[in-house]
């Protein structure tokens, strides 16, 4: 059994900003006059996990706009490692994410990813370019400026005779920080 911990950026909520003043003017005239609200969003998640015999570590930043009060899509670098009855198999690859939050604590999720793995190992004997589609969907809890999250989602991509992960499911829970 393989435990897991990530831990995200604190900008993966959206911020529901209201402005008291109206007569305070905020952001720029494109701010002012559109429906569309750009703010920065930092984030990603790193995490890992051992049991067995084996062990994995993932680094996945992520770099995006808020857009509107609901919607956030993102890209961004990603590295996976993973270690079982002595070989180990690392990843590298780039992936583009969106949540969509049609409540303030629920969200909707889909990402698409590209991986290439690096060296040879017991998991495959050839250098391979892995092609993924997760969907899913997932819970905020938060809690002052931080919060926890659960994640469920579905590789629409996986196959199992060719993926090097066991499983089409991908739950993922951490900390917002």
């Amino acid at each position: 059994m393989i435990t897991s911990l990530s831990a995200q950026g604190s900008n993966n909520v959206p911020n529901n900003k209201t402005n008291v003043n109206t007569n305070e003017p905020r952001g720029n005239w494109f701010q002012r006059n559109s429906r569309i609200r750009i703010e920065p969003n930092l984030g990603g998640s790193f995490g890992g996990g051992s049991g067995g015999s084996g062990g994995f570590f993932q680094f996945m930043p992520l770099i995006g706009y808020e857009l509107k009060e609901n919607f956030i899509p993102s890209a961004g670098p990603m590295y996976m490692f993973f270690s079982s009855n002595g070989s180990s198999l690392h990843m590298l690859g780039a992936r583009a994410k969106a949540r969509f939050y049609p409540f303030q604590q629920l969200y909707l999720t889909s990402e698409y990813q590209y991986l290439r793995s690096l060296g040879k190992s017991a998991f495959s004997n050839e250098y391979r370019n892995i092609h993924r589609f997760p969907v899913g969907a997932g819970y905020v809890q938060r809690m002052g400026r931080g919060g926890i999250f659960i994640e469920i989602q579905y590789d629409l991509l996986y196959k199992r005779d060719v993926s090097p992960f066991g499983t089409g499911l991908i739950y993922n829970v951490g900390v917002i920080l």
